[in-house]
């Protein structure tokens, strides 16, 4: 099988990871990378040895990729991802879907499920599969809580995003997949950053089977993200990580940079098998991302309105 040419989209944080990885895997040739900050994209071009184009258009016809990695911010996503599938490419598109749920719906709609995979990392990291297994086992009515903290050096970062859009929504989906239930209600109260958005924030979901689920997320600490549910609880920090079991026994993993690192090459390593083989089952279809960014929706409206109980997904 020759090799799967491979652009990325968006080559900041993000982006840049893609490129490590893919580089990596086996069968992946990369050919371009473009970024609106053409100096950047210049530069990341020269560390990856591929050339930096200056259009999507150009990137498209010239470095003809198979599949494009979408990293940009999830305002820009939705027309730019129509593009990258007109030219005939398969496209991966970090998460969200979209930076809105009638944005994320369309798209859910128009692309075609064996040509477009979001990313939710979690789902191929081994202490998420895990937590999930024994939760699954043990069944409803659910009562989780999860908590992701990053550095305030996000507000700085990511510039145009918030932090349930790009920190929350982790959890919003890992809800989803470890329960098979949609939320039905919200209710979220917040703190906003100094330029006005929201840098940490606190919501309480219902979900449609009774059960509840308790969610935080911040700008305002260290990396680390813990998730209890069913008697079961996970924690990763930058140094360690460890999956508690109900009846008390703890399985120790590698810590975050580890766990992710490992979580992502199996995540695109998937897309690639997909891209050839379009049979190969996934564990999430669009429709799944959607409703993740119209549980966003729902928290953001919560917050905007003093914590009002808002209906979810």
């Amino acid at each position: 099988m020759s090799a799967t040419r491979i652009a990325v989209v968006g080559v900041g944080r993000f982006g840049v990871e893609h490129l490590r990885t893919y580089e990596a895997l086996d069968q992946v040739q990369l050919v371009g990378v473009l970024d609106a900050d053409q100096a950047r994209a210049e530069a990341v071009g020269h560390r990856f040895g591929v050339p930096a184009f200056s259009s999507l258009e150009g990137l498209l016809t010239r470095a003809r990729p198979d599949a494009v990695s979408v990293a940009v911010p999830a305002t820009r996503r939705g027309d730019l991802i129509e593009t990258v599938t007109g030219h005939g490419c398969a496209v991966l598109i970090e998460k969200p879907l979209a930076a809105d749920g009638a944005t994320a719906a369309r798209l859910a709609h128009q692309l075609d499920d064996s040509r477009a995979m979001v990313g939710h990392v979690l789902r191929f990291a081994d202490p998420y599969r895990e937590l999930r297994a024994t939760a699954r086992e043990a069944g409803g009515p659910w009562r989780g809580t999860s908590s992701r903290t990053r550095p305030a050096d996000h507000l700085d970062d990511y510039p145009s995003e918030n932090v349930v859009g790009l920190t929350m929504i982790h959890d919003l989906d890992a809800i989803a997949w470890i329960t098979g239930e949609r939320v039905e209600r919200v209710q979220a109260h917040g703190v906003r950053s100094r330029d006005g958005r929201w840098s940490s924030v606190d919501a309480h979901l219902t979900l449609s089977g009774g059960g509840t689920w308790d969610c935080h997320a911040g700008w305002d600490g260290a990396d680390e993200d813990t998730m209890a549910v069913a008697g079961a609880s996970l924690r990763i920090a930058d140094t360690d990580a460890d999956l508690t079991a109900p009846n008390g026994s703890t399985r120790r993993f590698a810590g975050a940079q580890v766990v992710y690192d490992l979580a992502l090459r199996a995540e695109l390593a998937h897309f690639v098998d997909r891209i050839h083989s379009p049979g190969v089952p996934t564990s999430f279809d669009l429709d799944a991302a959607a409703g993740s960014v119209r549980v966003a929706d729902a928290l953001l409206a919560s917050l905007s309105e003093g914590g009002v109980q808002v209906v979810g997904s």
